[in-house]
This record gives C-alpha cells, sequence and structure tokens, in this order.
C-alpha cells in the first residue's frame, strides 16, 4: 500500500498566529520535511478575501512562494475555501483564473477544495476546473461526522464522476473515534473507488488512533503538522504520525531536522499559542462544538473556568457546529461591520444623577461594605459590568456587557438576574435565551473604530469593545452628573492591556461629553480619585 503524507503545519497551524510565518521560519521547516520525505506539503491557503491582517500562508501567493528556499523535489499545495467557489459558473470561473495561474508559472502542485457538505455540489466545476489545467485536486469534507452514513455515500457517488485525485474527510468537530472513522471509510467506499484521505482533529486525544484506522480502512493520505499545531486542540503530531507510518513501509527520511526544529522554533510557539487538548476541548469533541469556539474562549485570560464551562453548556444546547465568523474574529471585527444605532436612551434614567461603574478588581470586594453604604445612602445609578455580583444585588440597578463571546459565556447567569441588561442588541444571538420576553433589555448600540470616539443619545462609536468602555459610554449619553469607579484596579505593570485601558480613558477625559471620572476604591489608572470613605456622610 503507497501512503501519500501531508503536512499542513503553516495553513492549519495559522489559526493561532494569524498565518503570520516568516520566511526563515518557512524555509527551515521546508528544509525539515523534504529531510523526512513529506509527499506533499501544504503551505497555507489560497484567498481572494484580504479584509484585515492576516500572514504569508493565508494567501500563499506564487509572489511569496518565490521568496522561499523550496527544496527540489518537494511537492507543494494549497488549500481553498469551497465558500470562496460556489458561485454561478461564470464566476466560478473567474475566481478559479484569479487564485490559480496556469501550471507553467506556479510552484503549486496540489490544491484542495475545503467543502462543507452543502457545498460540495457547488464545488464540482471548480475540481473539473483545476484537473483541466494540470493541477492535483483533492476534495475534503468537511464536518462529515455529522451526517448519516447515507448521505456520505451520497457525497462520494456524487464526487465520483469528477475524479479528483484524492477524497478526504476531516473530523472538524474533533468526535471520531476509531469505530466511526472505519464506518465513513465503508460509507465511502460505497461511491467512491479511488484514494481516500483524512485530516484528524485531537480534541479527545484521539488523533493517531484516528489516523491508524483510517489506513487499517483503506485511506492512504494522511495529515498532520508538526507538534499538531492547528485549529483549536490541533492534529496528528507529524512526528509522531511519520514513525507510525515507517513502521507501515512508509520511507521515512531523517527525523532529525524536524526535531531540531520543534526544539528551537515551534516549541516556543506552542508555549506562546497552547494550542493542544484539554479538558475544555475533550468536553467540545464530546457535543460536537466546533473547536474555534473553544480557542477564543481560551486564549488570554479574559474568561475564568466558570465562565468558559458556562459557555460551552450554552454552545451544547445551541448545537454550535458551525463557527460563527463574526464572533471568532472578535468583538472589534463584529462591532465594526454590523454595529448600528440602538433603541434605548441613557438619558431617561441617567440625566443629572451620579453613576457607580463596578468593575471586577479586588479593590471592590477588599472594601465592599463602604461601597454598599455610599450607594444606600446617595442612592447613584449602580451599574455592573457583566455579570458580576460583587456588592449586594439589590443596589444594582442595571448590568452592562457588550463583548460577544462574553455575553454568550454568562447568558444563563443574565437570564437569572432580575435586573436589566443593557447590551448592543446586534452582539446577540438570534437564538439567546436573553431575548426571551421575561429578560429586561435596554439596546445602546455600538460601533468599533480604533481612530473615533463619539457618543450619542442611543449609539456609541469606540476605539475598543472593552465593556469598561461601553459603560462610560452609556453613562455619558445619560447625561450623568459624574461617573464613579469602583473596583478599577487596573492591570499590573508591563500588562500592555493596561497601556491601552490608560490610552481610551484618556480620550474620555478629553471628550467635553464624558462627565467627571472619579476612582473611589484604590486603581492604577491616572484618573482623579477620591476614597469612598470620605465620601460616607
Amino acid at each position: 500500500m503507497s501512503i501519500t503524507f501531508v503536512d499542513c503545519t503553516l495553513r492549519d497551524g495559522g489559526y493561532h498566529n494569524a498565518w503570520d510565518f516568516s520566511v526563515p521560519l518557512t524555509d527551515s521547516y521546508l528544509a525539515a520535511m523534504a529531510a523526512l520525505g513529506a509527499d506533499r506539503v501544504e503551505l497555507g491557503f489560497r484567498s481572494l478575501r484580504h479584509g484585515g491582517f492576516k500572514g504569508s500562508a493565508a494567501f500563499t501567493t506564487d509572489g511569496f512562494i518565490d521568496l522561499l528556499d523550496v527544496p527540489d523535489g518537494t511537492v507543494l499545495g494549497v488549500m481553498v475555501n469551497a465558500a470562496e467557489l460556489v458561485l454561478p459558473p461564470d464566476e466560478q470561473r473567474a475566481a478559479l483564473e484569479a487564485l490559480f495561474p496556469p501550471t507553467s508559472r506556479t510552484r503549486i502542485r496540489l490544491v484542495r477544495i475545503a467543502a462543507h457538505l452543502e457545498e460540495v455540489e457547488g464545488s464540482l466545476g471548480a475540481i473539473d476546473w483545476l484537473r483541466a489545467e494540470g493541477y492535483e485536486v483533492g476534495i475534503n469534507l468537511m464536518q462529515v461526522s455529522e451526517a448519516p452514513l447515507d448521505e456520505v455515500t451520497r457525497l462520494a457517488t456524487l464526487i465520483a464522476p469528477h475524479a479528483p485525485d484524492v477524497l478526504y474527510f476531516a473530523d472538524s468537530m474533533g468526535n471520531l473515534d476509531p469505530a466511526r472513522v472505519a464506518a465513513i471509510c465503508g460509507a465511502l467506499r460505497k461511491g467512491w473507488d479511488g484514494p481516500l484521505g483524512l485530516h484528524a482533529h485531537d480534541n479527545m486525544s484521539l488523533a493517531m488512533a484516528n489516523s491508524a484506522a483510517a489506513l487499517d480502512a483503506g485511506a492512504t493520505w494522511i495529515d498532520a503538522t508538526v507538534t499538531g499545531m492547528g485549529r483549536g486542540p490541533g492534529n496528528t503530531r507529524t512526528e509522531l504520525l511519520a514513525l507510525l507510518l515507517a513502521e507501515r513501509g512508509w520511507p521515512a527520511g531523517d527525523l532529525a531536522p524536524l526535531l531540531h526544529l520543534i526544539r528551537d522554533r515551534f516549541a516556543p510557539l506552542q508555549a506562546q499559542y497552547g494550542w493542544g487538548t484539554n479538558a475544555f476541548y475533550y468536553l467540545a469533541g464530546q457535543h460536537a462544538i466546533h473547536p474555534s469556539f473553544l480557542q477564543e474562549l481560551l486564549s488570554g485570560d479574559r474568561y475564568g473556568i466558570e465562565e468558559v464551562l458556562a459557555a460551552v453548556d450554552n454552545l451544547r444546547a445551541a448545537q454550535a457546529r458551525r463557527f460563527d465568523v463574526r464572533t471568532l474574529e472578535g468583538a472589534r471585527d463584529f462591532f465594526a461591520t454590523t454595529g448600528g444605532d440602538g433603541s434605548w436612551e441613557p438619558a431617561g434614567e441617567l440625566a443629572g444623577r451620579d453613576v457607580l461603574l463596578l468593575g471586577t478588581g479586588p479593590g471592590l470586594a477588599e472594601h465592599r461594605e463602604a461601597v454598599e453604604a455610599y450607594a444606600r445612602h446617595h442612592q447613584p445609578v449602580v451599574l455592573a459590568l457583566n455579570a458580576a455580583q460583587a456588592i449586594d444585588p439589590g443596589l444594582i440597578t442595571a448590568h452592562v456587557a457588550c463583548h460577544p463571546m462574553r455575553i454568550l459565556s454568562d447568558a444563563a447567569r443574565h437570564a437569572a438576574i432580575a435586573t436589566p441588561l443593557i447590551v448592543p442588541a446586534a452582539g446577540l444571538p438570534a437564538d439567546s435565551p436573553l431575548r426571551d420576553a421575561t429578560k429586561t433589555l435596554h439596546d445602546y448600540g455600538l460601533r468599533v473604530d480604533p481612530d473615533r470616539l463619539e457618543v450619542g443619545a442611543t449609539s456609541a462609536t469606540l476605539p475598543t469593545s472593552d465593556v469598561f468602555a461601553y459603560a462610560i459610554a452609556v453613562a455619558s449619553a445619560g447625561g450623568a452628573s459624574r461617573i464613579l469607579l469602583a473596583g478599577f484596579d487596573g492591570y499590573a505593570d508591563g500588562d500592555p492591556r493596561r497601556a491601552e485601558d490608560q490610552e481610551v480613558l484618556n480620550r474620555f477625559a478629553t471628550d467635553p461629553a464624558t462627565p467627571p471620572l472619579l476612582a473611589i476604591t484604590p486603581t492604577a489608572f491616572d484618573v482623579p480619585a477620591a476614597s469612598v470613605y470620605a465620601l460616607l456622610d
């Protein structure tokens, strides 16, 4: 049995670093792949969608490839998302011509089309065109684990007359096991007698076992990535798969350059970006939740363990098998494109009153009794960020939230809180339980533009999607007499978020529409400050 070993590190691994791999790193990687004897190297995506910064492997242009030292004999490939090709015939041809020049003018030889099941039929013309142009063509069936086996057979039968060089299935949700892998191979074989391939994910630590099961069931093409670097928890590990394949007769070359590359370059990247399976990814696999949701939730330290678990529960209930690009690109990008005017005017409730904003820093817990006493005696409007209830809930006027992923993780808690929620309605999924008629929502709109700070009657344009800035905008729009900050301790020295938040505070301080800001518990921010104890009468 002839095995084709495809390494796709830069393509799948790019989900962690925005496909930003330098030329020296790419050259070292290509040299290691050549020494190992990888049959195909998928350098990255090829795409016509150029919005926002992404690195070289997001586009894998021929101009970039010309900068590389590609070892002789290395067969290069790229992947294209079927979503860019499911078009009317004339438009599809134009897209293909823009993406793929004649093979005489490119080093690319393999093109793989990543197609969700509903995109397969619309991709068949692209298979025909690419084959006619002389490319080696593969089609990858995405999320096939969620399809009935008879549907898998139907798709294989549909694809067969177009004769791609290989038909892959991808464990997109990371929830396959060896028995299901064998069953899918069997279902595909009923409609397809050409080469089969598997692209495995490692949510449940089964990527290697699933790769072996696919080989046992007749697959001959297998994907892997260096250290498993790939979306979410990652993939089958190249350095381990090479050893497994060597036992099965694959002519493995020299492993040493790859191990040096891992030690010197990929181990530090893994420490920085943190791919690899864990209990959260395992849960995502169990419940068929797209791993990109977990990757977003686990990046940085924005969300605590309980919040991630709550989000997993909400995603399970929502059957979140297809990731929401708007959410995964971040709240900044989301509100830049879909934010807008709200329907609620804060001035109706806040005009001429003090607004006490409750952050989540330890200073609020330490001085809770004094803050509560101040709130009881002076009766300001009390706005708590997100679902926090660090003081007596009866003193809180409303909660404020705006980040889509945070809203998702806190949805059950918000639903159980009796006080209103101030939120840009555009940030709520259509099926959010917060849209239930029993929950009072105040829709104050949000747009994000790094260069603007404008506060309007029913919406604001802000340089950030952070909830503290949104809450200050709400208080400003409401015509508050002043804004008191409690629990805004600030980040530690050296944390870049501290400087970013200070810059936003500085912009508010110079905006004539912003009421005076006054921190009443300890803070590292450069804002006017007073002691809550001095304010107690």
